[in-house]
């Protein structure tokens, strides 16, 4: 699936879920760990999100919007990861710059898929953010292999969403 189709895909389940549970926009997050990360990052521009919790989000090249996640040349990839971005080189970057609700950015502090640049990218461009929160997960991986690293990314995500309720 390329990503126009994956996010029309999460376009489709955001509206079916508030449709389902009968909510207003207003009171639903929206979380997202690597590629739903990333994909939650574009929904911020087709659909109202006034919460949004990115763990680990992934960052793509613009260019390859029309390829498939696996088609893509990893060596490419993990060079494009290796470097900081700005908003207006790339679109999910801009779609951050432009969100005004609040954030949590979480980030594994031995991920080996998503690396530091791709991080500091994502918190840099929250700039009109109405509030902006960054958690690292001492010692945890991309998958949080460690039931330690799931609990604890669980409770900060609670305590934030009271928080921001």
């Amino acid at each position: 699936m390329v990503p126009r189709d994956s996010l029309a895909q999460v376009e489709e389940d955001h509206d079916a879920l508030l449709h389902g549970m009968g909510r207003a926009p207003r009171c639903v997050a929206v979380l997202g760990f690597s590629y739903g990360g990333y994909m939650a990052a574009l929904l911020t521009s087709v659909r109202r999100v006034n919460r949004l919790v990115l763990r680990s989000p992934a960052l793509y090249p613009d260019h390859d919007w029309n390829a498939p996640k696996v088609a893509l040349d990893e060596a490419e990839l993990r060079a494009f990861r290796a470097r900081v971005h700005a908003p207006s080189e790339n679109r999910a970057l801009g779609c951050c710059a432009a969100f005004e609700g609040d954030v949590l950015l979480v980030a594994s502090e031995k991920d080996e898929v998503i690396p530091p640049p791709v991080i500091e990218s994502y918190r840099a461009a929250f700039g009109r953010a109405r509030s902006f929160a960054f958690f690292m997960l001492p010692g945890a991986d991309h998958a949080l292999s460690d039931d330690r690293h799931k609990a604890l990314y669980h409770r900060r995500v609670v305590e934030w969403l009271g928080q921001t309720a």
